[in-house]
């Protein structure tokens, strides 16, 4: 996608624009793919939007990306541990399984010790 230049010298201010492949001329604000209005709405509400606030000043960060970086990285390590978790006690139910099953092979053949 190029920019190009809408304007004649001598206007007051250029209004910058992105040509589009079929050659169309697409303001700055519009999507270039979609041709739906850009959302205006935000995504989260007051709460969230204080409980952002909130983190913003506990974490000492200057904005609301780095809250949410934070954040998927906390859920990213979660979800990992969690998996890793998940995975350890699948295989040590498989190992004691295998014990079980060679402690009744073995029983038969023990000899008790007396003393």
């Amino acid at each position: 996608m190029s920019r190009v230049r809408v304007g004649t010298a001598g206007a007051p201010a250029p209004d910058w624009r992105c040509a589009l492949p079929n050659g169309t001329l697409a303001s700055k604000t519009q999507n270039p793919v979609d041709s739906r209005p850009p959302n205006r709405y935000k995504a989260v509400s007051k709460e969230d939007e204080g409980q952002i606030g909130e983190l913003m000043r506990e974490l000492g960060v200057k904005s609301k990306a780095q809250v949410v970086r934070a954040a998927l990285r906390t859920l990213r390590e979660r979800l990992d541990q969690a998996r890793l978790r998940s995975r350890i006690r699948e295989s040590v139910q498989r190992c004691a399984e295998a014990d079980r099953r060679e402690n009744r092979l073995l029983t038969p053949g023990a000899v008790p010790r007396y003393e």
